[in-house]
């Protein structure tokens, strides 16, 4: 068998990847294994390889030319290789293939974490009773007295809930 990535040296690398149910086979030389990563005890994974595999093949061979980081001169190469950023800099030098693997990661570009069930009720809670009493400040300057006595009842009951 042929190297998927080079198609010129004879595969002895064999991967099976199994992604949503979808078996992906891919065959590789022992240097491009090496050069994607998959002589290394740590630090990738099959889902990576099959990644890099995938956008090297599609990318034109004049296209080859890979971003450097001007502070610590870590390469493109590097971070597909390892999944890892040398500096604080890099993450601005790459961040086009940062934010592409964190969209493929996650739903957003941002993470903003796990936050407790109770504490979400009570941030709707706020959030409605700050609406209510600007309503009933809004009442009140509208002499609208009826509105405003309803409107503080709704504001008591949030207000034991909270407590």
């Amino acid at each position: 068998m042929i190297c998927e990535k080079c198609k010129k040296n004879e595969a002895t690398v064999f991967l099976t990847h199994i992604v949503g149910g979808k078996m992906q086979k891919v065959d590789l030389c022992p240097k491009c294994a090496e050069s994607m990563g998959v002589t290394q005890t740590s630090g990738f994974t099959l889902a990576d390889i099959l990644l890099r595999l995938d956008e090297e093949n599609s990318r034109p061979r004049h296209q080859k030319l890979e971003k450097t980081c001007p502070n610590c001169g870590y390469t493109e190469a590097e971070l597909r290789r390892t999944g890892r950023l040398g500096c604080g800099t890099c993450y601005q030098t790459f961040q086009e293939i940062v934010m592409d693997t964190i969209k493929e990661m996650q739903k957003k570009p941002e993470h903003l974490g796990k936050m407790p069930t109770r504490f979400i009720k009570d941030r709707e809670t706020r959030d409605k009773l700050d609406a209510l009493e600007k309503n009933l400040t809004e009442a009140v300057d509208r002499e609208d007295y009826e509105g405003a006595a309803h409107l503080r009842d709704q504001i008591r009951l949030l207000r034991n809930y909270l407590s």
